[in-house]
Order: C-alpha cells, then structure tokens, then sequence
C-alpha cells in the first residue's frame, strides 16, 4: 500500500517542522500487520514545487473554487487539477496497489480537504487502484454536514471508503478486502465507515478505539524536517549552546520554531547541525469533561500508554533518529500519576537523555511530581486556563481555582520550566469584568507565563455546549455561513498573502445569540478586539526574534 498525507496552507508559511505523526503510526500499524508500506508526506513535494516556481499561488486557487473541485469528483475533467496532481505524485509507484492510503491531515483548513479528496479521485481514475480517506477532518465534515451537504453528495458517490476516527484497523481491513466483489456488506464492521442514508443523513459505524502506537518514519526524507541547532558536543560553552537550543526548540512559540526552521533549512548557518524532533503520542481523550471541548461529549474511553512500553519507544526513537527531542502530543501528560511516577522513574534507571514538551494539568501537580517531571526531560509544559474569571471557569466546568493555576505557575518557575497558556475569550455572558480578570492575570504574571496562545470562544457541536446551548444561556445561530461563502474568506486570506494568525478559523461556523444579551455579530465583533488587546501582550522578545529571521530570510532570497 501507499499512505499519502494531503498539503497543507501551513507549509507554504512555515515550512516543515516535524515528520507528520499521522503517517508514522499508520504506517507503523500496517507493516507489523504485514503491508509492505510506502509513506509519501505531500507537503514536501508541494514545498519544493512551490519553491521551484512549478506551483504558485495562483496555481493553487482552485482549491478554494466549490464548484471546480465537485465537478473533479463528479468525473469532469480539469486539466488544472490532473497537473497539480501529477506534480504531487510524480515519481511515486501507484499502480497496482491493494490500496491507497489518503490522510487529510488535522489542520481545519480547505487546503488539506480538497486536494486529498481530488488527490484520491486521481489515483482511482489513473491508476485503477482503491482508495480509502481518514483524517481528522472527515469528522469535522460529519459535523456540520448540512453546511457541507453537497460535498458530501459528491463524496459519497465517488468513493467507497471513508473513514472516522483511528484509521489503523480499518485500512488494514480494507486493504485485505477491497478487491473482493461487494464487499463491504450492509452488514460491515469496519470501524468509523461512512454511509450516506436514504434521507442525505451522513453517518458512519463506531469509530476504532484509539491505540498507543510507536511511528515508524522510515521511508520518509527526514532531511525536510531539520531543525539546525548549536553543537552541544563541540560548544565552547555548552551549558549556553544547551540554553540556546532548549530556547529554540521549546521557549518560542510553535510557529516561530517552524518558521526558524524553514528560514535555516534555505540556509543553513555555520557552526550548526541538523536534528530532529519526533512527535509521539501516549494517551487520548480526557476524563475532565470542559464544556466547550469537543471530549465532553465523553464517547471515547481513555486510553494511557504503559509506562514501560512508551519509554521503550522513546529509548528506541531516540536512538534510531539520533536525537533527544521530542513533542508529545498527549491530551495532557498528567492525566495519571501513577503512570507519570512510573515513567518517571524508568527514564531514569534507564538514564534517558532525552528533552520534551507536553500539555498538563494543573489539578493534581506538586512539588514532587513535577519534581519527577523535570527530571525526566521536560522543558516545557501547555495548560489549559481558558479565563482569568473564575465565574467562568464554573460555568463551563473547567475544575479549576485561579489560585490552584498561580500555585501550578510557581512551581513551574521554581523547577525551571516553561509554562504555557491556553486562553480562550469569548464565552456566552463573558463580560467587560470577566475579559478584565484574564488581562489582569496575564499582565500580573507577565514572569511566569512564557507564552499564551489566545483563542476565541466557538460552538462544537459535540461538545456540551453545543448539544445543550440553553443550559449555558445560549441560542445556537446555524445559518451564519455557507460552503460557498467559507471558501471565499478562505480565498480571500490566501491571496493576500498574511499569515497563519489571520486564516479563518473554518470550525467557527455556527454563531451564538446570549439569551437577554448580545446578538451573535455584537459578540464576534468584540471577540475579535479582545483578541487583538491579548495579542499585543506577548512578550517583546518573541516578536523580535521573528523580525530577525524576516532578515536573515530577505537576505538568502
């Protein structure tokens, strides 16, 4: 088989930043099941053609054009898109498959969508071979499918495997099947499988419960992933190359690392090695229920590595791809502290170097286990606030004191890690004083905090808050946007070439009216001004350090 994974707008602004985890633990899953697996990342082929001048912006439009992209999945010819697909897939040995593999990524964005949907329609109708499509974005389409109406028409007639949730099992399945005559039966097990009802409905069968699985990255030109960071081994001084890197790797925010990577990757500076960092995943889902999260709608059981077999991984990892660094991508690491005693405590008999980040809880951190944390390797850690209003936490369910939150924040600090904060404005009934707590914590603890990443408040129907909106005092809005009119902000952000912190937040789709409150457009207006004033309270250094690698990049190109 072969797994490709669609491209993405990121890429284009950020470049590549780490080897795609999705792809690993697939491919990893389908080779000790006996596939013989190639694993294509698609955004390295978009990211040399787009540098090569072969696909340019205006190139990619069509990706944004509703009506161009269902005619391709109705079987008309595009000679614009069999060229992007040819560009994309050039020089990989399709024919003849049992199956191809498409993964549409996670990122909420039309790039990653359409051109793996158009992407599978041109390998079925070139190469005659089969086609199953996973990604979190198949979910996120099953949501808001009567917005999405005809391209799911359009999907479910063109392809016969569509897949929700953990996509492992299914395409192992699949894989050994999809030639036999008829099959699937109406009677299948395959899990997460789409079908199209009678009455347009889109449903799919239980998804696969999730699975703890090591990436398997060989394949793949990890070249495209390098990060170039100071010689530890040779350094002058290598307690300072030491900061040096942990600053670069884990101080700055998420996509200013990927941008010095890019910026570097052109160029790469004297006196520098490349690494790498290996995403790893170690847990899923969440027993805390927020009422704004999509996990409260509390279907997925938990599912917690053992601690021995993941520092298995990690030890092999390590070794196999010759670095230390790691992101796990856990729903947060604390979420057990058995499990965290336990790991904890194998890294050090085993005497793993390794350093790493990971989301957290405040809850139940103190001194001794985050004690045990930082000496496992940790340099930084992501939590969850959401607000400085404890009102607020209540009222979406949040289990949290603003307290408990300074106390998690001083620890950090004491043990010399990073903390950072996820924050959220926006909420029904947030008022001018509930906005004033979360300014007020965030310029008080302006020492402790070293990055925040700020969101505005959306409607997930899954969630809570989406499946009971009057308990919240709130009335869903539902006919705010269309397909149409989403991929034209979509567009119009594309063309104007700013960047990732302006693209349209594609999950935001249903609005909200406050019950004996503000309308929907009142408060999207001043969701977007509160954004702008927290924006601005980042620290200087960070946006210097961009004004830098904006320099250094200009002068390489």
């Amino acid at each position: 088989m072969a797994l490709l994974l669609s491209p993405s707008e990121q890429t284009l602004h950020t470049g590549l930043s780490l080897p795609p985890g999705t792809l690993g633990v697939l491919t990893a899953y389908q080779r000790a099941a006996g596939h013989t697996v190639d694993q294509y990342d698609l955004d390295t082929d978009l990211l040399r053609a787009h540098d090569d001048g072969v696909l340019r912006g205006a190139d990619l439009e069509f990706l944004y054009d509703r009506d161009r992209v269902l005619g391709y999945l109705a079987g008309r010819p595009d000679p614009g898109i069999d060229r992007f697909c040819d560009v994309l897939l050039s020089g990989k040995p399709l024919a003849g498959l049992d199956i191809v593999g498409v993964s549409l990524g996670g990122s909420f964005s039309w790039m990653p969508i359409h051109s793996g949907f158009l992407l599978a329609r041109f390998v079925q109708d070139r190469f005659g071979v089969p086609v199953a499509i996973g990604g979190n974005n198949i979910y996120y389409l099953t949501l808001f499918q009567d917005v999405y109406r005809d391209l799911w028409n359009a999907l479910t007639r063109a392809f016969r495997f569509i897949i929700v949730g953990p996509g492992h099992r299914s395409l192992d399945e699949i894989a050994r099947h999809a030639h036999e005559p008829g099959w699937p039966g109406a009677s299948t097990t395959v899990d997460g499988l789409v079908a199209r009802q009678p009455d347009g409905r889109i449903t799919f069968t239980p998804k696969a419960r999730a699975a703890v699985l090591r990436p398997d990255f060989h394949g793949l030109d990890l070249s495209w992933y390098r990060h170039w960071i100071e010689d530890e081994s040779t350094a002058a001084d290598p307690a300072k190359a030491r900061a040096a890197n942990n600053e670069q790797l884990f101080k700055w925010p998420p996509t200013l690392t990927q941008y010095a990577q890019r910026v570097y990757h052109r160029n790469p500076p004297r006196g520098r090695i490349p690494t790498l960092v290996i995403p790893y995943t170690f847990n899923y889902h969440c027993p805390y229920a927020c009422a704004f999260c999509a996990e409260s709608d509390r279907t997925d059981p938990l599912v917690i590595g053992e601690a021995e077999r993941v520092v298995d991984d990690l030890e092999y990892l390590s070794a196999e791809y010759d670095t230390p660094y790691f992101y796990f991508y856990n729903n947060y690491f604390n979420l057990s502290k058995s499990f965290v005693k336990k790991f904890c405590a194998e890294v050090a008999r085993r005497g793993l170097r390794i350093r790493w980040q990971d989301c957290a809880r405040f809850n139940n951190l103190d001194l001794d286990l985050l004690t045990r944390i930082r000496d496992s390797g940790c340099q930084t850690l992501w939590f969850g606030m959401e607000t400085g209003g404890e009102r607020l936490m209540k009222v979406v369910n949040k289990r949290l004191t603003v307290d408990r939150v300074q106390a998690g924040l001083d620890l950090c600090r004491r043990l010399g890690i990073w903390a950072n904060l996820e924050m959220i404005v926006g909420f029904p009934h947030e008022t001018v004083h509930d906005f004033a707590r979360t300014v007020r914590f965030l310029h008080g603890h302006r020492d402790l905090v070293n990055y925040f990443q700020a969101n505005r408040y959306f409607v997930v129907p899954s969630s809570t808050m989406g499946r009971q909106p009057e308990a919240f005092g709130m009335t869903i809005v539902r006919d705010l946007y269309t397909y149409e009119s989403l991929l034209a902000q979509n567009l119009a952000w594309f063309r104007s070439g700013r960047d990732l912190t302006t693209m349209p937040n594609n999950f935001d789709i249903y609005g909200f009216d406050e019950v004996g409150g503000r309308d929907h457009a009142e408060i999207r207006r001043e969701g977007r001004k509160r954004l702008t004033l927290l924006h601005d309270m980042q620290r200087p250094e960070f946006y210097e350090t961009r004004q830098m690698l904006r320099m250094l990049d200009s002068i390489v190109h």
